[in-house]
């Protein structure tokens, strides 16, 4: 999907042959209607808004918001899951507010690379069998910090390399496999 210099609105569930790819806009409205939309790969190019809870389904390769280096934000007052056979990147900063805002990955990899606050209004589960990443922002005061409203919890069999600030709101933080930290971070549980 290529819109020019226009916005991109992408509402829609069931499986696209091939890869998905949503770029040079100057911005994309994603919701996946209350289904499923699967592709065998995702690139989002740009900034993108939920519209609606959004359930995406990367089949033989990864889901990325942003490109290297260009970056592309994730925002919205809905949820989003994400399930990547390969892994899922994001350049710039996630902002899903409210108690809709909910944040769950599934897959190889997942790596946050949005320095400031990436904010999940609600809970952010990452079930990871590779390596999940907050970048440490360049050993800056400040990484890829995470607000959580509710619970954090790492449930994956993969590794955790922690780079920015983790702060649960009103519940816990839980990791299941080891984390290493990568700068000086700060964990607050509500």
């Amino acid at each position: 999907v290529d819109a020019g210099t226009g916005t991109i609105t992408l509402v829609a569930s069931g499986t696209i042959l091939g890869a998905l790819s949503a770029d040079n806009a100057s911005g994309i409205n994603l919701n996946s209607n209350a289904g499923t939309l699967t592709a065998t790969s995702m690139l989002f190019g740009e900034d993108t808004t939920l519209t609606g809870a959004t359930i995406l389904v990367a089949t033989a390769s990864d889901i990325n918001f942003g490109t290297d280096p260009a970056t592309a934000t994730l925002g919205g007052a809905f949820g989003i899951t994400l399930t990547a056979s390969g892994n899922a990147t994001f350049t710039d900063l996630i902002t899903l507010t409210g108690t809709a805002g909910s944040f769950a990955f599934t897959g190889n990899n997942l790596t946050l690379n949005g320095v400031g606050t990436n904010a999940i209004g609600n809970t952010m589960t990452v079930t990871n069998a590779g390596l999940f990443t907050t970048y440490n922002g360049g050993l800056a005061p400040t990484g890829a910090d995470l607000v959580v409203g509710s619970d954090f919890l790492q449930n994956g069999i993969g590794l955790n390399s922690i780079g920015g600030n983790i702060t649960s709101t009103n519940d816990g933080i839980s990791f299941a496999t080891g984390v290493t930290l990568t700068n000086n971070v700060t964990m607050i549980s509500g």
